[in-house]
C-alpha cells in the first residue's frame, strides 16, 4: 500500500539549498572542483553535476510521484475541502471521495480515478489528507430521538420565557 510505504534508503536530498548554490557557485568560479565541492558540502556529485548542467540549482524539487491531480488543481481541492470543514458539515471519507472525482472530472483534470465506481481512492485521500493536515474529517455525533422531539418548537419557547421571567423578576441579591 503506498500509504504505509516506508523508504529503505533515507538519505535522500539531506542538503539544504544554500549548500547546493554554494556548491555551484565554488565549481562555476573554478575554487574547487565537482568532487571537492560535493564532499565539502555534502551533496552528491551525480546531483551537483546534474544541477551545473541543467541551471536549475535554486527550484525546489519534491521527491516522490507528484499528486495524481496535479500541483494545480490540489489548492483547488484543498479550498473545496476547507470551506466544507468551514461551514460544519460532518461528511464521511465515501462522500468526500465521490465529491473529489466529481471535481476532477468537473475541471476536466487528468486522474488515475475509478470511472467505473466514480469515486477516488481511500489511499489517495488518506495521503491528501497527511498533505495537508488543516483539513480534517469529522464524524457526526449521533443524536437520540427523545432529544429530537424534545427540540420542538413549543419546549423551545416555553424555554425562554422562563429564562426571561427569572432574569426579570428581581431577587434580594439584585438590591
Amino acid at each position: 500500500m503506498p500509504t504505509t510505504y516506508k523508504r529503505k534508503n533515507e538519505e535522500r536530498a539531506k542538503w539544504s539549498a544554500g549548500s547546493l548554490k554554494n556548491a555551484i557557485e565554488c565549481v562555476q568560479n573554478r575554487t574547487l572542483g565537482v568532487n571537492e565541492a560535493a564532499r565539502q558540502f555534502g551533496i552528491p556529485k551525480t546531483t551537483l553535476k546534474d544541477r551545473i548542467k541543467k541551471g536549475d540549482a535554486i527550484k525546489q524539487h519534491r521527491l516522490g510521484p507528484s499528486s495524481a491531480l496535479g500541483e494545480d488543481a490540489e489548492p483547488k481541492l484543498h479550498a473545496t475541502h476547507t470551506k466544507i470543514a468551514n461551514i460544519w458539515i460532518c461528511t464521511r471519507s465515501g462522500v468526500r471521495l465521490i465529491w473529489d472525482f466529481q471535481l476532477a472530472e468537473k475541471l476536466k483534470l487528468k486522474h488515475t480515478f475509478n470511472k467505473e465506481g466514480g469515486k477516488a481512492g481511500y489511499d489517495w485521500l488518506n495521503s491528501f489528507l497527511r498533505r495537508h493536515p488543516d483539513i480534517s474529517i469529522r464524524k457526526a455525533e449521533g443524536i437520540s430521538v427523545n432529544r429530537v422531539t424534545g427540540m420542538n418548537c413549543l419546549s423551545v419557547k416555553h424555554y425562554f420565557t422562563l429564562l426571561e421571567n427569572v432574569l426579570t423578576v428581581p431577587t434580594c441579591s439584585q438590591n
